[in-house]
């Protein structure tokens, strides 16, 4: 009898004929490399643009070298899928040094033992990539199209196409520091430098992501050097400013003198400019930078003369002041710029040495100085001898100009004892000396813009110059002139007295200030007007000779005036009934 034949159910004969396919497709095979294409020469310091098409290939690039050197060789996606990869191989086929990437850029570093062809291959490290690249090759050592970089002149150039270098070559000794500044001036480039010693190893380096860097290379052999520039992440093309300078011989100095004020420029953007002068060990500067023009952020760097920094001072403003401490005996060396590498103008630089400045004037008790302060930026020096324990009253007024005035008052050793600033015309400042010698004043505009002329004035309040004795139920007739000055009396009074003090101004512009001094130096009592009359009454705790001091409250004014002192409590002259 007729069977008819098993049939499997649909969903388990799908199954199988599923399996079955499974079974019998090819395998897929991993990228396979193919044979090198032959992509021509690549000559030093040219770049060359080129195409992988397919996946798999890679092209060879003869490059010809004079002698034993290093290569850098860089390649450079710029477009496509392409995980870049390079190798370089000498004249016998033998791979030197290869490098790959998994972004769009990398670059090798290869030392080469003499003359001959080397070849350079290009890929994709993974096999499977295309694309557009550029390809750019250059000898360290003997770099081709290298530019001499003179030291303190400004080299100005581009980079173009992506990922191609320039290369400069400078003079330098060991032992001497370089002072290296890169700014770009256009398009996106992110500047990097190198520099390489003469065996061709790299000695410094600086890079940034913004526009500008600066960086102090240290030589440690003798030159010549090379340098390269670049865009750091080898896409970026754009024109740039490359500056150099020695900093223990620096090329074009200017010779920098205390107590004056050099006026000079910085340009084009990314310049410095070099000054020097002598020092002695133990000597304490005051160093003043003023922009004057421009979009300058003026900053200054001190250098040793080991060509080791000492001190620096930098504001995003027009003007930076900073005190500076020699620790050597020598030539110095200054570097003004802009903080910022980009910034150009005129500016102002002074210099003063604070325990024995230059042109000093001496300052005498109860003798007003009128001076006056130009250009834009500058200082006077004042000297004065004082003892340990001393109550000093300092009084500076402005008589003219833009002046902000301001004092500082330094030590014998030349640190600061006491200043006093105002944005007004008039500041006064109590000094208490906590040592005996020569002390220094410096009078500037304390935002260091303003000029004008102005009225110093120096009195001692325990032992007051030129004082009059005021005696009891005395009325004294006088006057205060120039402005900023101040008149001084004494009057002997014991423990518990009271005293009655009356001061009217009688002609000009007097805003009469009247104050009373222990004879510690500290201040008792005291009353001012924005009138003509005041009148105190003070209670004495300490006996002893104390100072009355007579002055404008406010500085400016003069004019004469009557000062009368009464003891309340003893009144002299009181009539008896």
């Amino acid at each position: 009898m007729f069977r008819p034949a098993h049939r499997l159910p649909y969903p388990y004969l799908l199954l199988f004929m599923i399996l079955l396919g499974i079974i019998l497709l090819p395998a897929t095979a991993a990228p396979v490399a193919a044979a090198p294409e032959l992509g021509g020469t690549l000559p030093l310091d040219v770049t060359v643009s080129d195409l992988l098409s397919s996946p798999g290939q890679s092209q060879l690039y003869a490059v010809d070298v004079a002698g034993a050197d290093r290569l850098v060789i860089r390649l450079l996606v710029i477009s496509g899928n392409l995980d870049p990869a390079l190798a370089l191989r000498d004249p016998g086929g033998n791979l030197l040094c290869d490098g790959a990437s998994l972004g769009a850029f990398v670059e090798l570093n290869c030392p080469v033992a003499g003359a001959g062809s080397y070849t350079v291959v290009v890929s994709d490290g993974q096999n499977d990539g295309t694309g557009n690249f550029n390809l750019y090759a250059q000898a360290v050592q003997q770099p081709a199209g290298a530019v001499a970089l003179v030291l303190d002149t400004t080299a100005t150039t581009a980079l173009s196409p992506d990922g191609e270098m320039d290369a400069f070559t400078l003079t330098g000794s060991s032992g001497q520091t370089l002072l290296i500044r890169l700014l770009a001036l256009s398009g996106d480039l992110d500047p990097a430098f190198r520099l390489f010693r003469p065996d061709g190893t790299e000695l410094c380096s600086g890079s940034t992501l913004g526009s500008f860097v600066d960086t102090l290379c240290y030589l440690d052999t003798d030159g010549p050097f090379v340098l390269f520039v670049a865009d750091g992440n080898g896409a970026g093309t754009g024109s740039y400013n490359l500056y150099a300078q020695n900093l223990q011989a620096p090329a074009n100095p200017v010779t920098l003198a205390l107590d004056e004020t050099e006026s000079a420029q910085l340009a084009p953007d990314g310049e410095a400019d070099s000054f020097q002068f002598s020092g002695q060990s133990g000597e304490r500067l005051l160093l003043r930078l003023l922009a004057t023009s421009g979009d300058l952020d003026p900053a200054f760097r001190l250098f040793r003369p080991d060509g080791t920094e000492l001190c620096s001072g930098s504001t995003l403003g027009s003007f930076v002041e900073t005190l500076c401490n020699l620790d050597t005996t020598g030539q110095y060396h200054l570097i003004v710029a802009d903080g910022n590498g980009a910034g150009t103008g005129s500016y102002n630089l002074y210099l003063q040495a604070l325990i024995d400045p230059a042109n000093g004037l001496p300052l005498n008790l109860d003798v007003p100085e009128a001076a006056s302060l130009s250009p834009d930026g500058e200082a006077d020096a004042f000297q004065f001898d004082g003892q340990a324990g001393a109550w000093l009253l300092f009084r500076l007024l402005a008589t003219s100009g833009d002046l902000d005035p301001q004092l500082r008052v330094y030590r014998p050793d030349g640190t600061q004892l006491c200043s006093g600033s105002t944005l007004g015309s008039f500041v006064e400042s109590h000094c208490l000396l906590d040592s005996s010698g020569s002390h220094t004043v410096i009078v500037a505009d304390g935002n260091g813009a303003g000029t004008g002329s102005y009225n110093l004035y120096l009195q001692n309040l325990l032992a007051p110059a030129n004082a009059n004795n005021l005696l009891v139920d005395q009325s004294i007739n006088s006057t205060i002139s120039p402005a900023g000055e101040a008149d001084a009396y004494t009057i002997t009074a014991g423990v518990g007295a009271r005293v009655m003090f009356r001061l009217l101004a009688t002609s000009g512009n007097l805003d009469p200030q009247l104050r009373v001094y222990r004879p510690d130096g500290t201040e008792l009592c005291s009353g001012g007007t924005l009138g003509s009359f005041v009148e105190i009454f003070c209670l004495v705790d300490s006996a002893g000779s104390h100072t009355v001091l007579v002055a404008d409250g406010n500085g400016g004014g003069s004019g004469s005036y009557n000062l009368y002192q009464q003891n309340l409590l003893a009144p002299a002259g009181a009539a008896v009934s």
